[in-house]
């Protein structure tokens, strides 16, 4: 069977066929020209004439050019341009691929919070700028009053020693010990102090004897009424192996480590065992009984020198003296005929005592040093306030 090439796109087909399968171009050449064609070199074919009248009477039709690669081209740049836009989608929506999790709530998008800005603390108003304190566990509110108002400062309060006075978030000071100790208060870059004293008695300091199996719990305590005991001795010595003294048994007695007031005055205890031997101080601090309520006649003795202190006791040699609260006693001098003179007496902190001539009372517990001065002499005196019974 003879084949014929086609004009437009150079597919050769059956001779039966009037049009080409490839490009649909209709046939307008002859068998024998096709024979010739299909013989021919390819170079003389493409200089034979494209278009040609047609042999037979047929409806003249315009020859499709290049149809079925135009529309693979418009497929194929469809294509490109479907991915295109479909790759920009993703670079745009990263997460958009990511599969919906049903466990999770929808994602609702932040709102911006409002914004407070901050205001600093201009100024510190303290409630009390000094306390004084008389006793162990007494309290007291420290107020503050930070500027402005509507400050968002924290308000911080401290205590530089809290073995003397600790103070809570809220200001509310509680007393621990004697000394001194500085509150202070913290309001951004603001800040303000309280001065705090605890004048009550510090704790009293153990012996600095050697350890030899013998020890007292104090060195130094006063009686307030007669017949009061306190045992003084704690050591890890059997008590009937210690020996026990008093320096004024009329003043105080020491037995089996027990002392006992006997009377007012001062005096010493001692405790001996082995070569070691610890003493205490004793002062009995209470008027004596009978006669006229113990004053100072009673014992008529009068101290040598210029001036001697005096209480309604008795002579104050070493010039240290306890009252409770609430009690007084009479401070005053003699001259070496036994008259009194009163003088004029000041406290080194106040809150402790209170003065009024010679009469002193206690209003706290605590220890003040009362001073005086007559005829160009000093004199000094200790006063010990004991808590009331």
């Amino acid at each position: 069977m003879s084949k014929i090439v086609c004009d437009v796109c150079g597919a050769a087909y059956p001779e039966t066929s009037s049009r080409c399968p490839v490009c649909g171009s209709v046939r307008y050449n002859t068998p024998e020209a096709d024979a010739e064609a299909t013989a021919a070199p390819r170079a003389e074919r493409e200089e034979r004439p494209v278009n040609r009248k047609p042999s037979a009477p047929q409806r003249k039709r315009s020859p499709k050019k290049n149809g079925p690669n135009i529309k693979l081209i418009a497929i194929i740049a469809a294509v490109v341009v479907l991915g295109v836009v479909l790759v920009a989608l993703l670079l745009s929506n990263p997460g958009s691929n990511k599969p919906a999790d049903p466990t999770e709530p929808p994602t609702i998008p932040p709102t911006e919070a409002p914004t407070n800005p901050s205001v600093p603390c201009t100024s510190i108003t303290l409630s009390e700028t000094s306390v004084v304190f008389a006793t162990a566990g007494e309290t007291k509110q420290l107020s503050a009053v930070c500027a402005p108002e509507n400050t968002t400062d924290r308000l911080v309060f401290t205590s530089s020693d809290p073995a003397v006075v600790t103070v809570d978030e809220v200001g509310e000071l509680v007393a621990v010990g004697h000394g001194t100790a500085t509150i202070t208060v913290i309001c951004g870059s603001i800040s303000a102090t309280c001065e705090v004293e605890c004048t009550m008695d510090p704790p009293t300091e153990p012996p600095t004897e050697p350890v030899t199996g013998i020890s007292l719990n104090r060195t130094d305590f006063s009686f307030l009424r007669a017949g009061e005991k306190w045992r003084v001795y704690d050591g890890t010595v059997d008590a009937s192996l210690v020996t026990f003294s008093s320096s004024n048994e009329a003043i105080v007695t020491f037995v089996n480590g027990v002392a006992t007031a006997v009377a007012p005055g001062t005096a010493k205890i001692y405790a001996e065992y082995e070569g070691q031997k610890l003493e205490c101080i004793v002062r009995c601090s209470f008027k004596a009984a009978g006669g006229n309520g113990g004053v100072e006649e009673d014992n008529g003795t009068v101290n040598s020198g210029k001036y001697n202190l005096w209480t309604q006791y008795g002579a104050e040699d070493d010039h240290d003296a306890t009252i409770r609260v609430g009690e007084s006693l009479e401070l005053f001098l003699k001259d070496a005929e036994g008259e009194k003179i009163s003088i004029e007496w000041t406290a080194d902190k106040e809150g402790v005592v209170t003065i009024d001539g010679r009469k002193i009372a206690g209003a706290a517990t605590g220890r003040v040093i009362l001073s005086g001065t007559y005829d160009g002499e000093s004199f000094e005196c200790i006063i010990r306030v004991a808590a009331a019974q």
